[in-house]
């Protein structure tokens, strides 16, 4: 899995690269009288996925926003339930986001970007396929706490 995440943020840098260019060549390009117009849909298509991978490399280290004023303050039983129903509503949300996403990319796989004529399942795929990688991350990380707890209360470690 280690591999996966260094080759996506490898990815998703390159990316960040390139977009950053289009853009400053753009600009450039406006401010002396050749405006690249087509560098904008370029560079959005590529704002979606690298928004997606870094999505997803917050998930996998776990450094997604979050309020956590009031569960700390909560019994560790329950610090874990809580912990244990919103990984599986944030799996369901996922689910409905990679379903609607993939139907959204059928729906529009005959489209293509007006100026790059890029087809449009290039840029709407980003989504889901954001999504799933997130679910198998959330679920590998719900996995990974049930194992975790299930050896803490084995050893009677558990609060």
């Amino acid at each position: 899995m280690n591999t996966m995440i260094k080759i996506e943020i490898a990815i998703a840098k390159i990316m960040f690269i390139v977009m950053v260019i289009l853009i400053l060549v753009a600009a450039i390009g406006r401010a002396m009288g050749y405006p690249l117009i087509w560098s904008i849909e370029i560079s959005m298509v590529l704002f979606a996925w690298v928004s997606m991978f870094s999505i997803h490399y917050a998930q996998v280290n776990q450094r997604n926003m979050g309020i956590d004023i009031l569960s700390k303050r909560l019994p560790v039983k329950v610090q874990n339930l809580v912990d244990y129903i919103n990984k599986i509503l944030i799996i369901s949300f996922l689910g409905f986001g990679t379903y609607s996403g993939y139907v959204f990319m059928w729906d529009t796989r005959s489209h293509i970007l007006p100026i790059s004529e890029i087809n449009h399942v290039v840029l709407s795929a980003a989504v889901p396929t954001g999504c799933l990688l997130m679910i198998f991350t959330c679920v590998r990380q719900l996995i990974d706490k049930i194992n975790s707890n299930r050896a803490l209360s084995i050893r009677g470690n558990l609060p």
